[in-house]
């Protein structure tokens, strides 16, 4: 169960009445997470994430993949540097080591950890986890242990 849906759960349940007491009983959550989501229900009036400080992402957005996804169904001879230029992306990107700790990047004929790469590595390495991908027409190949 996603965080969004527990949290979904305990409020529908406390909005039925039913105490924290016996929504901790019928749910199994612990008593201090019960009371953490309905406080900051009764606070915020919704169960979404609280928006978190630092940098936002801009060259990693859903929205972004996407495009170059399309771009790469459409037209796979195409690079993904031109197609970064295009849609006024970035082509580097620094993803520390603690965020992608199982992912290799094969690079003459080694598994190297992924720290410092190209845009063309992170489409890839992003099909991987979110699609469950592995075959792709690159000379690049990505492999998890995830």
């Amino acid at each position: 169960m996603s965080r969004e849906s527990e949290r979904i759960t305990v409020v529908e349940l406390h909005k039925t009445g039913m105490r924290t007491a016996d929504i901790v009983r019928t749910t199994g959550f612990k008593q201090r997470t019960v009371y953490k989501i309905v406080r900051r229900y009764k606070e915020t009036g919704g169960t979404s994430d609280r928006p978190r400080s630092g940098r936002p992402t801009t060259a990693t957005t859903p929205e972004n993949i996407n495009k170059v996804r399309c771009r790469i169904r459409r037209n796979p001879e195409v690079s993904m540097n031109k197609m970064a230029t295009d849609l006024g992306i970035k082509t580097m990107a620094y993803v520390p080591p603690s965020d992608v700790p199982s992912a290799f990047l094969i690079s003459s004929g080694e598994w190297q950890p992924l720290q410092l790469f190209d845009f063309n590595s992170f489409i890839r390495l992003a099909d991987n986890l979110t699609l469950g991908c592995c075959s792709f027409s690159f000379t690049d190949r990505i492999k998890t242990n995830l």
